[in-house]
């Protein structure tokens, strides 16, 4: 497991993109996967959500099958408005509806907290994957982002993912015990000075998962102490330091 204890928050833009996550860019692991294969792969996304990712991979490589799964419904409308080439599927990551080796690359982006069976979705993951298939999964790591101002301000979202979060020991040997191997996790910490403005601004539209998911009381909480910081600093200085930490496992079958 390598570690890196600072990473400057620029070097990690293209994995985390703020309240965006799945940024419009190609997804650059697919993308050294494809020139090692130098052949025509079929690629799945589990938790696709509104579907950027997938757009922009298929884009990159029109040849490719590309299947975006997701629970909800909602989210795969916003995907096929976008391009209707993507094989859209409504599901759930740890049933995969697909037949045994149908994917040559599985990927799953800042979601796997949110899968109730967790351990039943890598072993879906091995099913689905073809022999010398790649798994590539994405997420924060809250033990090591403590000091994240997400964390800072929602409190109760910190032990919340606390919670939900599978530590980085247990999600490789997990990994390993599905079947998978040369399992491998790369974390890096971005640090950054952060504006509290404009933190205030995006957690005002409460549409990060964790703030969806917290409560009224827990929320207005959190608007509070933001308010009281921003009232104290007034026209002043508002960049605060911030840290958050993330992870990438890469797994082969």
């Amino acid at each position: 497991m390598a570690f890196n204890p600072r990473v400057n928050y620029d070097t990690i833009a293209h994995l985390y993109d703020g309240d965006r996550y799945r940024v419009k860019a190609v997804d650059p692991d697919l993308q050294s996967f494809v020139k090692e294969r130098l052949e025509a792969i079929d690629a799945l996304d589990i938790a696709c959500g509104t579907g950027n990712q997938m757009v922009a991979n298929r884009r990159a490589f029109p040849s490719m099958r590309c299947v975006g799964l997701d629970r909800f419904a909602g989210m795969l409308r916003y995907g096929i408005e976008k391009d209707t080439d993507v094989g859209w599927v409504q599901g759930d990551g740890a049933t995969l509806p697909f037949t045994d080796d149908s994917f040559d690359y599985v990927s799953n982006q800042y979601a796997f907290h949110h899968v109730g069976d967790k351990i039943g979705m890598l072993t879906e993951v091995r099913r689905v994957l073809r022999l010398d298939g790649r798994f590539v999964m994405l997420n924060l790591v809250p033990e090591r982002s403590a000091n994240w101002l997400m964390y800072r301000y929602f409190p109760g979202v910190y032990q919340r993912d606390l919670a939900d979060f599978m530590t980085l020991d247990m999600l490789e040997s997990e990994t390993r015990r599905a079947g998978f191997e040369n399992v491998r996790i790369d974390v890096l910490i971005g640090q950054s000075e952060d504006r509290l403005r404009t933190f205030a601004q995006d957690a005002r539209r409460r549409v990060t998962s964790q703030l969806i998911v917290a409560s009224d009381e827990e929320y207005a909480a959190g608007i509070r102490r933001i308010d009281h910081d921003l009232n104290e600093i007034g026209d002043g200085n508002d960049t605060v330091p911030s840290t958050i930490c993330l992870m990438k496992l890469i797994a082969e079958r």
